[in-house]
């Protein structure tokens, strides 16, 4: 093995991060001409780069592009497509509320709505919002303490990490509804396991991200309420500019 010395290894890691810009402003510079009428030919270009590049830098390339692209895209609507579908989710979720058959429809759209929180397109505050409205619209009945452990399974521990005192607060509410309900038998598996997962949540024992991962864009995290949300006819879409 012949040895490179660190000043030369570095000359050397300097000249290819060099032929890589070159290579994908090039790239890029195709992708910007792309449309239907010229596919063909720049099928063609990109064709011809791959055959005087390795195809494992080429590859590398244009996944960095399309990826750059696509996120691009998506973070230039702003909020305007998580609120579309935040809004009409809880329409759907308010109506099916009061099921007490053992549907998968709100437990869908709980988890979905979970994520979305999960992913910092919104805040913590839609996810206590609709916790609470299910601990409070009435006796807390065994559908509804199913969907409240449904959340704090799925995004218990981010919660936890972003707002341990409201989530303990909530606990302790619920704990309270729980004992006072006369629609919940107390030999309830649900109960057993609302009893399992506090104890893991107060613990902390439960899966965590020991880093946060600092990709996910925070500054568009849609800051709006569950009561927001319902009374869009009377109050309008006072968070999206130009909604009025």
């Amino acid at each position: 093995t012949v040895y490179i010395s660190p000043a030369l290894r570095q000359k050397q890691t300097s000249s290819d991060n060099n032929s890589m810009i070159e290579l994908k402003l090039c790239l890029q510079s195709q992708l910007n001409r792309l449309n239907k009428k010229n596919s063909s030919s720049i099928s063609i270009e990109i064709e011809s780069i791959y055959r005087s590049q390795s195809r494992s830098t080429m590859n590398s390339c244009l996944y960095q592009l399309c990826h750059d692209s696509l996120l691009s895209s998506l973070s230039s609507t702003d909020q305007k497509v998580e609120s579309y579908l935040l809004e009409n989710f809880l329409q759907i979720f308010i109506q099916h509320i009061n099921d007490e058959v053992s549907n998968k429809i709100n437990d869908n759209l709980f988890i979905f709505i979970s994520y979305i929180y999960a992913f910092y397109m919104t805040n913590g505050k839609i996810i206590f919002d609709i916790a609470r409205y299910l601990l409070n619209i009435d006796q807390l009945n065994e559908k509804r303490l199913e969907l409240i452990l449904l959340l704090l399974k799925a995004i218990g521990f981010v919660i936890h990490r972003d707002d341990p005192l409201q989530l303990k607060t909530f606990l302790q509410e619920l704990r309270t509804k729980c004992s006072s309900s006369t629609l919940l038998i107390s030999s309830s598996k649900c109960l057993e396991f609302m009893t399992d997962t506090i104890k893991s949540l107060k613990n902390n024992d439960v899966r965590e991200l020991s880093v946060k991962d600092k990709t996910l864009d925070k500054t568009n995290i849609l800051n709006v309420g569950l009561q927001d949300f319902l009374n869009v006819k009377e109050q309008e879409r006072w968070w999206i500019v130009g909604s009025a």
